[in-house]
């Protein structure tokens, strides 16, 4: 093998040139500007990476640096803007990471990866037109996968500094509800689901979220604690596993470990702080913490008094902390929790309403990284999660005397993960990557109804105890050649419940043609778990006896194909289109009759009925994706898909699912003006729309005289609501300062307030069919100090 260039000689000379083509900066005391540092290593053995050329584009002067022995470089004076980081060394593929923003609140820290060349001593250049700037953090990668920003969140209009909300825009997603951040992906249930933080899964990070549900109304996750991260739509890598419809593979950030940074940011939303530095100058420790409280809540709590039924209460805490050793490795401890309530009474026509409803979350997780050598690292990971759904429901006559309370549910979960993944080179074009996860998972769950029509109280589930979930993966990637990558693997689950176990082996290939084309496919089996209510719901058998029928249930199965082009028409222009097919299996039905109930349609709860894995479903679509990255002040981004989801219950009939939009698209676009030299307008606005949701017709007739809802169960789904259509604004502006930045901030969402149809269903008290309307117009406004 023919060594590398000696990277110190040329370090030298490049020194010498940086120097001179930066001194200038150091003499302009009056320009505003900012520190970019931090360090390059390599993408699969995680070695640090000296000798690189770090470029910033555009500047003028050109200004740039070397990594040193450590891989780290740093770059000072760098005037506010946006740049794009390129990095180039010999043996290395060419990185270009796009819309790095520089402000002057807070030093710019990047870790950056670059990907070994498979012919030796060649520097393959992929130039800042030929580059996709999306492409994702895991390069196991293949399909259905898109790296997206922190600075996306913050940028795009409506997503209020939410990934869920963010994720709105793209190919195959789908909104589920406005009043939630759920998301629909490829016209699969939101509970196929799977969230990861740093390496392993957690549950769901939301306030106000439902049992069994994906998302919430607010997210617990800050845009001051994370990283760039990961979203999958199908088809995703041997690494994930108990996911049927996609991933957010979350990754934090580090504190700073040079100074002490700060941000405050207050909003109609909620008022937070963040922290962060070294634990001590000079060394590399550092910490990073973040706290929120709900705004009005807080307001209430100052003696102001707040207008509406209902006020929305939580907080959060975020914690990341960097704790690197010299001989020892990396440690991290990091955590997340949340508490959020809401207490909301309403009156019908014959009786008042009082609902309770209360959530918590809690996350905390130490990681330790080594390296071996310069071919092979290990991480492991161990991590405890606790989840808490409390809801009461009361019903009162009229002068708020408690008739009965209609339902009390208390569902608590805890889990304790431990998981530990080695990454291994073998040599420039072959690499393996192997892990093992294990989970402790522990419940205790109760959920009690009022049988109105029998007069009696039902207890649908009643359940303590602790199971376990074990899986294992093993990946493979070979680089055929520098345009060509072919990614193996297979992951494994076994329940201990009831002994289930699903193999699923998994392909992808990727090939890079005529320099700003790509061909891909992928293919696999993927499996996920119930809802562990699901497994111990009561149901009574012909005798009315209380039966636990569930407890056998296995895995519900899903083959995932997917085939994909993308090219690069021009400069900063990204066209992507994939074509896919989901064979979904082993779905839990419901069993005993010939009944339409299928899990496939539960986006959130559980299922209170008997179930077999029997049930059968198929998607199947076309995306297309049209973007321009952010440049020359402006971008945009363009989608659109058209699919088809349909499931098979027990009675063998093939139906819409619940969640059958047919097609769904987005229009996402901004512009940022200077002012001034150094503050920044930005406009952004965002059209989303899709085919309206799928609900089962009212009986009107057989209502009234049973004077309750009546559903025609034989055409279950085959009704539509009108389409959804929904428009955002945003628009920030940005004060840069000496030592602090400031940002005023208003997002609009459905800024024209039209009020979506959600469903339609039977008031039992007005005695008439009623449509659902989702939320109107919501303005919030927020102010960002760093300092």
């Amino acid at each position: 093998m023919t060594s590398l260039p000696n990277p110190i000689s040329s370090m030298k000379t490049t020194s010498i040139l940086i120097f001179l083509l930066n001194i200038h900066l150091i003499c302009q005391g009056q320009t505003l500007s900012q520190t970019i540092r931090g360090e390059v290593r390599d993408q699969i053995t995680e070695m640090p990476i000296p000798g690189a050329s770090i470029l910033l584009i555009p500047s003028n002067p050109i200004m740039g640096t070397i990594t040193d022995l450590n891989g780290q470089f740093r770059l000072n004076a760098v005037p506010i803007g946006r740049y794009t980081i390129q990095v180039k060394l010999l043996g290395y593929q060419e990185l270009n990471m796009p819309n790095v923003v520089v402000g002057t609140g807070k030093e710019v820290i990047l870790n950056l990866k670059l990907t070994e060349s498979t012919v030796e001593i060649e520097a393959v250049e992929i130039s800042a037109q030929g580059a996709n700037k999306t492409e994702a953090l895991n390069e196991l990668a293949t399909v259905s996968a898109r790296q997206f920003s922190v600075e996306e969140t913050k940028r795009y209009a409506g997503a209020l500094n939410d990934p869920g909300r963010m994720a709105q825009s793209f190919a195959g997603v789908t909104v589920n509800a406005d009043g939630t951040n759920e998301i629909v992906v490829r016209g699969n249930s939101p509970r196929g689901l799977l969230w990861r933080m740093e390496g392993i899964e957690i549950p769901n990070p939301n306030h106000f979220s439902n049992q069994g549900a994906s998302g919430g109304a607010i997210s617990m996750l800050s845009n001051n604690m994370m990283a760039n991260s990961d979203f999958f739509t199908g088809a995703f890598p041997a690494d994930y596993g108990n996911a049927a419809s996609g991933v957010f593979d979350i990754r934090l950030r580090k504190g700073n470990n040079e100074q002490r940074e700060n941000a405050l940011q207050v909003g109609v939303i909620g008022t937070d702080i963040a922290l962060e530095g070294p634990f001590k100058k000079g060394k590399a420790g550092s910490y990073l913490f973040n706290y929120r409280y709900s705004s009005l809540a807080l307001l209430q709590r100052m003696g102001v008094e707040i207008v509406g039924d209902a006020i929305p209460v939580f907080q959060d805490l975020s914690f990341n902390l960097n704790l690197p050793t010299q001989k020892a490795g990396q440690f991290t401890l990091f955590g997340i929790g949340g508490l959020s309530s809401i207490n909301q009474d309403f009156e019908g026509m014959k009786t008042n309403y009082a609902d309770r409803f209360r959530t918590y979350l809690g996350v905390a997780g130490l990681t330790h990284s080594y390296l071996f050598n310069d071919k092979t690292w290990i991480k492991t990971v161990v991590a405890g999660t606790l989840t808490s759904n409390e809801y009461e429901g009361t019903v009162l006559d009229t002068n708020s005397v408690v008739l009965y309370k209609a339902s009390e549910e208390g569902h608590q979960n805890m889990a304790y993960r431990v998981s530990s993944t080695i990454n291994h080179k073998i040599n420039r074009k072959n690499s393996l990557r192997a892990g093992a996860i294990g989970s402790l998972l522990k419940y205790n769950l109760k959920t009690v109804i009022f049988d109105k029509p029998n007069d009696m109280y039902r207890t649908d589930v009643d359940q303590r105890g602790q199971t376990g979930l074990l899986q294992g993966f093993l990946n493979w990637q070979h680089r055929i050649n520098e345009q060509t990558t072919l990614n193996t693997g297979i992951h494994y689950s076994h329940f201990l419940l009831n002994n289930k176990r699903a193999l699923e082996p998994r392909a992808g290939i990727k090939w890079n043609f005529k320099g700003s084309q790509v061909l891909s496919a992928g293919i696999g089996l993927h499996s996920r778990l119930e809802d562990l209510a699901v497994y111990f719901a009561r149901i009574p058998d012909l005798s009315g006896m209380n039966t636990i029928p569930n407890t056998q249930l296995g895995f519900s199965r899903a083959f995932h194909t997917v085939m994909g082009y993308e090219c690069l028409p021009g400069k900063n222009l990204h066209f992507k289109t994939e074509v896919y097919y989901q064979h979904l299996y082993d779905v839990p039905v419901e069993k005993g009759i010939s009944s339409f109930r299928s899990m496939l349609n539960m986006s959130q709860g559980f299922a209170t009925f008997a179930a077999e894995n029997s049930g059968l479903g198929r998607n199947y679509g076309i995306e297309f994706t049209f973007e321009k990255y952010f440049s020359n002040s402006t971008y945009f981004l363009l989608t659109n898909s058209f699919f088809d989801a349909r499931y098979r219950g027990s009675d063998g009939v093939w139906r819409n699912t619940a969640f059958n939009n047919r097609y769904a698209g987005s229009f996402l676009a901004g512009k940022e003006f200077t002012i001034k030299d150094k503050n920044t307008l930005s406009l952004n606005v965002r059209v989303v729309y899709s085919g309206g949701r799928k609900f089962t017709p009212v009986l009107l007739e057989e209502s009234l005289e049973a004077g309750t809802g009546v559903y025609d169960e034989a055409r279950a789904y085959s009704a539509s609501a009108a389409d959804y259509f929904r428009a955002d604004l945003g628009i920030s502006y940005t004060i840069n300062k000496r030592k602090t930045a400031s940002v005023w901030k208003i997002d609009i969402q459905n800024v024209s307030n039209r009020l979506n149809e959600f469903g339609r269903y039977f008031n039992n008290d007005a005695l008439k069919e009623e449509v659902i309307y989702m939320t109107g117009i919501i303005p919030t406004l927020s102010y960002r100090l760093e300092f």
